[in-house]
């Protein structure tokens, strides 16, 4: 990246986004940030529907999503963009997916079948697997992944297909045949961690099992090429990571599984070149701006110097970041030994200096209890002390019985920012030792 370039990034753009004063974001990877331009965009769009809602709904709205789902493919290198639908965000889209192959499936005789996924895949995708399981509809083989790595694996990516290896090896000798579903993320998000996702989708294919990859972190956070991938489904959201309005996911599946998809919402199924266009268009009466804006979103990166640009200064940002997180706590990053960040992109996970036990002794020393109700625990107690006296936020989450810590690298972040996450928890730190 040319220095001009970089000399774009960091709090001169803060003025393009809608922050409060003094509110310094390091979450983006919950909920996007969307640029002003594109909210505009969002906005006109919004008017155009209420100036004549019959031409919009009836004669208009479908070519212009037509339109904007050819963009959006061309982003996932997906040559037909009949084979993506656009839905609000990632949930949506994989309760389509399991909901479709194991709910509404046609074949129901014998055993139910097995379904392949990771300790660490979002908590919501693991609430629907939880209920078809509890219904009869499968059965569920988790692949448990040790983190942090034990001291002998070389990295993250052996690490985890190893494991996965070995639980589809289980779900075969239990069930007697091959899961007919395996899913993997293609970044988690608590820990936010980059999975080998090309070498998993090949692995589950040599095994005959169709595979779900979960990249609702992914688009313009990572490449995302569909073409070279190859997995039978792949969602993602365009508004955690591409500027787009919330919510706008996106959907793609392999023709061979398209006429077996359901949309969440059955509706009208009245536009569409295929039958998989038609049944996921209409979903009931929306408002479709948050999905047209994307054009909008295109052009704000555009002008920043392309996708590969921003990811190059998020991913490297992150990584100073969290060294220096580290260095000042004197902790570890989460797969810090990897070169990099390699399994990190622009998301790091740090350890907290905080002992879980005695966390509360250091809130009621420093006063800083009393306001909250009693139950929560100290993780939320962190995040929301954070967000009320630091005006920042990130997740605080417990792993192998140690605080980590999940930051955000954006455009409109410099180093500074997390210089401030850490001045925000030194004196905690110091409290636990006065404490000890």
């Amino acid at each position: 990246m040319s220095a001009a370039a970089a000399a774009a990034f960091g709090h001169a753009l803060l003025p393009k986004f809608a922050f409060e004063e003094g509110y310094c974001c390091l979450n983006h990877g919950s909920f996007g940030s969307t640029p002003l331009c594109v909210t505009r965009r969002q906005q006109e769009l919004a008017l155009q529907m209420e100036r004549c809602p019959d031409r919009w709904f009836r004669a208009q709205v479908y070519d212009e999503l037509a339109h904007v789902r050819g963009l959006a493919a061309a982003m996932m290198s997906v040559p037909d963009p009949d084979d993506v639908v656009f839905l609000t965000n990632a949930t949506h889209a994989f309760n389509a997916v399991v909901q479709s192959l194991l709910v509404w499936r046609l074949d129901r005789r014998g055993s139910a079948p097995a379904v392949v996924y990771t300790s660490v895949a979002y908590q919501s995708l693991k609430n629907v697997l939880k209920l078809a399981e509890e219904h009869g509809f499968c059965r569920l083989f988790e692949a448990a992944l040790q983190l942090p790595l034990p001291a002998d694996c070389p990295n993250f990516a052996s690490h985890v297909t190893e494991r996965v290896a070995a639980t589809i090896e289980r779900a075969v000798m239990e069930t007697g045949r091959a899961p007919v579903l395996g899913i993997v993320d293609h970044i988690s998000s608590i820990p936010a961690l980059v999975f080998p996702v090309q070498q998993l989708v090949d692995y589950f294919h040599n095994k005959g099992i169709p595979v779900m990859v979960d990249g609702a972190h992914a688009l313009g956070h990572v490449t995302v090429n569909i073409s070279e991938l190859k997995p039978d489904f792949y969602l993602t959201n365009a508004h955690k990571w591409m500027f787009v309005p919330r919510g706008c996911a996106l959907l793609y599946v392999d023709k061979q599984h398209q006429d077996a998809m359901y949309p969440p919402i059955i509706s009208h199924m009245e536009e569409g070149r295929t039958l998989f266009q038609r049944r996921f268009f209409d979903q009931g009466t929306s408002d479709y701006s948050h999905y047209l804006a994307l054009g909008q979103a295109l052009e704000f990166v555009d002008s920043l110097g392309g996708v590969a640009a921003v990811r190059e200064h998020n991913n490297k940002l992150a990584v100073e970041g969290a060294a220096l997180l580290a260095s000042e706590w004197g902790t570890d990053v989460l797969c810090g030994r990897e070169k990099n960040g390699a399994c990190s992109g622009a998301m790091m996970n740090v350890r907290l200096p905080l002992p879980v036990q005695r966390g509360y002794k250091a809130f009621k020393d420093a006063e800083l209890l009393e306001q909250w109700p009693k139950g929560t625990t100290y993780a939320e107690l962190l995040e929301r002390w954070l967000l009320r006296e630091w005006h920042t936020y990130v997740p605080v989450f417990l792993l192998n019985n140690e605080l980590y810590i999940r930051i955000s690298a954006q455009v409109f972040n410099e180093l500074s920012d997390f210089q401030r996450l850490a001045d925000a928890i030194t004196p905690l730190r110091r409290l636990q030792v006065k404490r000890n």
